[in-house]
């Protein structure tokens, strides 16, 4: 009798734990967006934007980049023209714009904004760095040269310095993978390289979001933003705006909560291969996988 209310409890416990699997692995993460093709989504970003201390020059320069790439890419976001869009993150991750490159001539990609371009745009007022002390980065030093075209001026000295020291990937050597928190070690690397080079996120209700990949090796773990963007917390809602890459259009998406925000991030860098990643909000870690 005891033997068979051991197997019983078993059993339940065993259910019990297929019910919470099956119920956690059929939550359908939604997210609602728009591709800034909405007068009212536009202006009410505008109003955001300027409540949370953006300049306005800086606001209208990014809002004329946008312009830009909606007015050559009509077709590709008619779904949001008529205000907010809400779709599965299933469905929303098979959308594909990389049909746009078919009509694009080389100047023309080279010139429209990736992530980390169009949220420095936004956020180049709230982040300062006194100095640069890295090695210089390649495709760091392309998208400086590139942000001089979109500005139509030179940049100032804290511009680029800022810009160089928020995003030029790091390097740091390690003994041994085994005993070190790869997550831990890797945020403490990068703060003490923002530290040396006096880097400040200045206290604000916006803040900049960064996908940071690090990738360990047998003696050295490197540390990169393999993407960007802008968070601004309005009343009930948190809204994030991005650019995902030269093909993609500029989108704002809203959410309820951190969790509904960090799904949407990561179900678009499922294939990490070797490679851990963690989003900060400014310089605290908010998801880590």
């Amino acid at each position: 009798m005891k033997k068979i209310s051991i197997i019983s409890c078993l059993l339940i416990m065993f259910l019990l734990t297929c019910i919470a699997y099956i119920h956690l692995n059929s939550i359908q993460y939604k997210v609602t967006f728009n591709y800034f093709n909405n007068k009212q989504v536009v202006n009410h970003t505008k109003t955001v934007l300027l409540n949370n201390k953006v300049q306005k020059d800086n606001i209208n320069l990014w809002m004329e980049c946008v312009k830009s790439f909606n007015s050559k890419n009509k077709n590709s976001i008619q779904c949001t023209s008529k205000g907010w869009h809400t779709l599965n993150l299933n469905d929303y991750n098979k959308i594909d714009f990389t049909k746009n490159l078919n009509e694009w001539t080389e100047e023309d990609d080279y010139l429209d904004l990736n992530c980390r371009i169009s949220s420095f745009i936004l956020v180049s007022d709230m982040i300062s760095s006194d100095c640069f002390t890295k090695k210089y980065d390649s495709s760091i030093e392309k998208e400086i040269t590139q942000m001089s075209n979109i500005f139509k001026r030179k940049l100032t000295n804290k511009e680029i310095t800022t810009f160089r020291s928020l995003f030029t990937p790091i390097t740091f050597n390690i003994n041994t993978l085994k005993d070190i928190n790869i997550y831990d070690e890797s945020l403490k690397n990068l703060k003490n390289s923002w530290k040396k080079e006096n880097l400040i996120f200045k206290n604000n209700n916006l803040s900049l979001i960064q996908v940071v990949f690090i990738e360990p090796k047998n003696t050295t773990i490197s540390v990169f933003t393999g993407h960007t963007g802008i968070l601004i917390k309005n009343d009930n809602d948190i809204y994030f705006i991005e650019k995902k890459n030269p093909c993609f259009p500029y989108q704002i998406s809203k959410f309820q909560n951190y969790n509904d925000l960090n799904q949407y991030i990561i179900s678009q860098f499922k294939d990490t291969k070797n490679r851990k990643l963690m989003i900060l909000q400014n310089d605290n870690i908010i998801f880590r996988k």
